[in-house]
């Protein structure tokens, strides 16, 4: 009897479990996505650029700053980037391809990915 209890209520349970976590990875306002295996990059998009999600532009160190470009425009700029974001880019003579991945028009920023 114990036996056919733990087989019968054994699937209900791991399956309330499985629910659970999937609620927990769930994405929601307090949580921040990124594309995985990629890494990202918030700038601040220049007045009166347009951009469109799926756009490829290229990132480039500028100092101690992050500028996103189409062609030789600068869109996007970042003025504090992350050490990470820096370090990548000087491993790769600071210049990466990037693709805009969301845009944040009420606060009128833009996240680039960059996979490398």
């Amino acid at each position: 009897m114990g036996t056919d209890f733990i087989q019968r209520v054994g699937k209900t349970l791991k399956r309330s479990w499985d629910e659970g976590r999937t609620r927990m990875a769930a994405p929601n306002l307090t949580t921040r996505e990124l594309i995985g295996g990629t890494r990202g990059v918030a700038a601040t998009v220049v007045s009166g650029a347009q951009l469109t999600p799926g756009e490829a532009v290229t990132l480039e160190a500028d100092g101690n700053a992050v500028v996103v470009r189409r062609g030789i425009t600068v869109i996007a700029r970042n003025s504090s980037p992350t050490e990470g974001a820096l370090e990548a880019l000087r491993r790769h003579q600071n210049i990466l391809p990037g693709t805009v991945s969301v845009i944040h028009s009420i606060s009128g920023t833009v996240e680039v990915t960059v996979s490398c």
